[in-house]
This record gives C-alpha cells, sequence and structure tokens, in this order.
C-alpha cells in the first residue's frame, strides 16, 4: 500500500496534474470568442468581442509581464490578456516599449 501511494505521488506532478492542468485551459479557451479583437491606443486598450465592447483605461491596467514567448497584460485580479511573439510579430519590442511607457505611469 506504501508503494502504491508513493508510486502515484511521483508520477502526479510529472503527468497526471499537467493533463488536469491542460485539461482545464482547454475548457477556458473554448469560450474565448473567435473574433476576439484587442486594440491600443494612448487612453488605453479596447476589447471588442461579438457586439460588446469595453475601454480599459491604462490606470486600469495592473500589470504587463514580458515572457520570452509572450506579453501578459493583466486588467484586475481575475483577467488578463496574453499576446504570444506570433501575434505580435516583428513588432513585439516596440509594442512591449509602448505597453511599458503607458503601464508605468499608473
Amino acid at each position: 500500500l506504501v508503494e502504491m501511494l508513493i508510486f502515484v505521488a511521483c508520477i502526479w506532478f510529472p503527468f497526471i496534474h499537467p493533463f488536469i492542468v491542460f485539461l482545464g485551459a482547454r475548457g477556458q479557451v473554448a469560450q474565448i470568442p473567435a473574433n476576439l479583437e484587442l486594440d491600443f491606443d494612448d487612453w488605453g486598450m479596447h476589447v471588442t468581442a461579438d457586439r460588446s465592447k469595453q475601454h480599459i483605461a491604462w490606470r486600469d491596467i495592473k500589470s504587463a509581464v514580458k515572457q520570452y514567448n509572450m506579453i501578459f497584460i493583466r486588467s484586475d485580479a481575475k483577467h488578463g490578456y496574453v499576446l504570444n511573439n506570433k501575434m505580435l510579430g516583428d513588432q513585439r519590442e516596440e509594442f512591449w516599449n509602448f505597453l511599458q511607457s503607458k503601464v508605468s505611469h499608473n
């Protein structure tokens, strides 16, 4: 019995846990509207999806984090937007500099 528990504990984090997280993330991605559009200007971030529009002023953006393959913009404790390198293309550094100039003035 102890050996079985040790075996399950050893495979939980490298195999089972990531698979469960993956399944949850797949469900979240399925809820994202196909025509989600993010626009950025001097006044903030504009989110358009289906027929709804939302304006998020720069002062309401909580943080922006740059990873090696994405930029994560957090608008509040429960909401964030991920822009990967494929989406940003050659404008990644230019966008990051723009984003930092706006978010750092909060």
